[in-house]
């Protein structure tokens, strides 16, 4: 489930410097997403029974039984359950509302490559839920997401791209490479991925050289190349 974010118009946003990319889309890597890093030991299929059984019974409404199973996966390292457990924090199922609990869940999901837990904890920064508002965190959560073939988060750093450099320096490279879609909540969300975002050489060159003309470091490089 994504959280709804707010309009944004004529925000000045700036992503936290450093680092690298993590994502294959991006091969040469990037300064813009170092504020929000994604870790590259990534096991789904720890607890998997346990989360499978969880989320049929969450799927079921059974959220008493659903409960134990899916927070015992969350605890263990799944990082599916990790995002399911802060739905459930977030939306009060199962579990009384807490949105300080609910973002340490995104959080951890979202460290392990989550796309809907970045895009959500991306969110939360954009509207303070839980969390302090910080545009620099959000953008560059929501940027995250949209480099795993998250659409929602796409829209959203379309609307961040308007005035932000590092932003648009990462539309670039999204329809420089295309993105893979990612189904997290599949129980194997690798095994049928599909090309969601196509590359695009026409947007990739309208990002890439609006990046350049605002002096993103990244963009002024592979320009020159």
């Amino acid at each position: 489930m994504k959280k709804v974010g707010v309009l944004l118009v004529g925000l000045a946003l700036c992503i936290m410097l450093g680092g690298n990319y993590v994502q294959a889309a991006i091969a040469e890597g990037s300064a813009a997403l170092a504020g929000c890093p994604v870790g590259m030991d990534v096991n789904r299929e720890v607890m998997l029974q346990e989360f499978s059984d969880g989320i049929t019974a969450y799927q079921a409404k059974d959220l008493a039984k659903a409960l134990p199973l899916i927070k015992a996966a969350a605890e263990a390292g799944n990082p599916n359950a990790q995002y399911q457990l802060a739905i459930m924090y977030d939306y009060g199922r199962g579990l009384p509302v807490n949105h300080e609990k609910t973002n340490v869940w995104y959080l951890k999901a979202a460290q392990q490559g989550n796309d809907d837990a970045q895009f959500n904890l991306g969110i939360s920064y954009q509207i303070g839920e839980g969390i302090g508002q910080d545009m620099k965190m959000s953008a560059c959560w929501v940027a995250q997401a949209a480099l795993n073939g998250d659409n929602d988060a796409l829209g959203t750093l379309n609307k961040y791209a308007t005035d932000n450099p590092d932003s648009q320096y990462v539309l670039a490279a999204i329809y420089r490479d295309g993105v893979r879609l990612h189904n997290d909540l599949k129980l194997y969300p690798h095994e049928d991925d599909n090309m969601e975002i196509q590359p695009d050489p026409e947007k990739y060159k309208f990002w890439l050289e609006k990046a350049a003309a605002n002096q993103q470091p990244d963009a002024l490089k592979e320009l020159g190349k």
